[in-house]
């Protein structure tokens, strides 16, 4: 059964707190392109991943609330609250075991019901005015992929 790009949207929030690669690469295009805010860029599902590993060895409890979610056409916008607690190494670090709570915009893009774009503004809940756009897709195009690097 196929899902509905809401579903799929809400699936890849499920896999990012699961970390549940499987689950990800059956979402995502070979070709994926995963960008964060700065410069951080991962090619493929792979790519993507192998990041779990470390942010869940520090953050084994990994949560992510979704606030809101637009869909228009193959864009997806989501706001997701990440909330955790470091009770588990980072890099070399002990666990501090402080909690962390970090706003998200999320922009998923879809091609043929698969995850081809995948852009994360972390720290930035300001934003989240942005939901209340009339056309979600026309807030990212391959414009804002361009100009980002």
């Amino acid at each position: 059964m196929e899902l509905t790009t809401e579903a799929a949207a809400r699936e890849v929030v499920r896999c990012w707190e699961d970390g549940d690669g499987d689950g990800y690469r059956r979402l995502a295009a070979p070709d994926l392109r995963y960008r964060e805010a700065g410069d951080r860029t991962l090619a493929g599902p792979d790519g993507v991943v192998d990041r779990w590993g470390p942010l869940h060895a520090a953050y084994p409890d990994l949560g992510g609330e979704v606030l809101d979610l637009r869909v228009q056409g193959d864009t997806t916008l989501l706001a997701v609250v990440w909330r955790a607690v470091q009770s588990g190494p980072s890099g070399d670090e002990p666990p501090t075991y402080r909690r962390l709570v970090v706003g998200d915009v999320v922009v998923l893009q879809w091609a043929g019901g698969r995850l081809v774009q995948e852009w994360h503004r972390p720290g930035v809940l300001g934003l989240l005015g942005l939901l209340r756009a009339e056309e979600p897709a026309a807030l990212v195009d391959d414009a804002l992929w361009d100009r980002a690097g």
